[in-house]
């Protein structure tokens, strides 16, 4: 174990102990709540990123949705988080290998961004996570009757994946923290 994570792990420990005050209830009501990949649970048989997980989260009354873009072989921004079909659907497959017709075949359940946009664009905050680089135009197209920032949110782990849109207004485009990427905060 790293020095670095020792030291992440004891200041996590830490905060976990100091009492906070219990926020008022103006501030709890103030709350938007997102569903992460969307309200799925394995034991209801509703898998993450799915139109399942979008539709419980709006019927759970969220505020907005976190949600995955990979990219398909001939292009198609699907919805999904990981690179492979492996751990969701038990397929050895990487996305950016198939075509989007195979991977449909393959897995129905997958949807693509203008499906999540047509069906929730309006009714729940997007946030967007972008997992692989996409083509700007493909992207914009895909997004333009949404406005940027009260509909959605373009986030990532990676800031070389958000350098690139010009397209989208800055406040629209969110990179998000990890203990060795703060610095990029601050600029």
């Amino acid at each position: 174990m790293s020095l670095l994570t020792v030291i992440e792990n004891w200041i996590n420990n830490l905060m976990a102990v100091i009492p906070r005050q219990r926020p008022s209830c103006a501030m709890l009501q103030q709350a938007r709540l997102i569903a992460h990949r969307g309200a799925h649970d394995r034991t209801l048989g509703i898998i993450e990123n799915t139109d399942a997980a979008f539709a419980r989260a709006l019927s759970c009354q969220c505020w907005g949705i976190e949600l995955d873009v990979q990219c398909t072989a001939d292009g198609m921004l699907v919805v999904h988080h990981d690179s492979n079909l492996f751990r969701l659907w038990q397929r050895p497959e990487a996305i950016a290998d198939l075509s989007f017709q195979t991977l449909r075949e393959k897995v129905p359940d997958i949807l693509t961004l203008t499906e999540v946009i047509s069906r929730y664009g309006k009714s729940l905050h997007l946030f967007i996570e972008l997992k692989v680089s996409v083509d700007e135009a493909i992207l914009y197209e895909t997004l333009k009757n949404l406005t940027p920032i009260d509909d959605y949110h373009l986030i990532s782990l990676d800031e070389a994946l958000l350098r690139p849109l010009k397209c989208f207004p800055r406040a629209a485009l969110l990179l998000v923290p990890e203990h060795n990427n703060v610095n990029q905060f601050c600029t």
